[in-house]
């Protein structure tokens, strides 16, 4: 969990999302550098851009583990 989000990272991540699971991707890739949700947090996290539509849904395949998502098991964020 971020010890501190921005309104501004929030609204941010919402228009670049625009998906739940595009989210949380994005989301985990920043908390795992940041303990703070911030806009320069993001920049930091992507400075060469953000993913692809392609990138996004090779990296949804690749994040799975035995046709369950990584991302929805609890020991991820442990």
């Amino acid at each position: 969990m971020f010890k501190k989000v921005t309104w501004q990272a929030v609204a941010f991540l919402t228009y670049l999302s625009g998906k739940p699971g595009t989210a949380v991707m994005y989301l985990a890739a920043i908390q795992s550098k940041y303990d703070e949700l911030t806009m320069e947090n993001i920049a930091y996290s992507f400075p060469n851009g953000f993913l692809s539509e392609g990138d996004l849904s090779e990296l949804w395949e690749a994040q799975k583990v035995k046709s369950q998502n990584l991302l929805d098991m609890e020991i991820y964020y442990e």
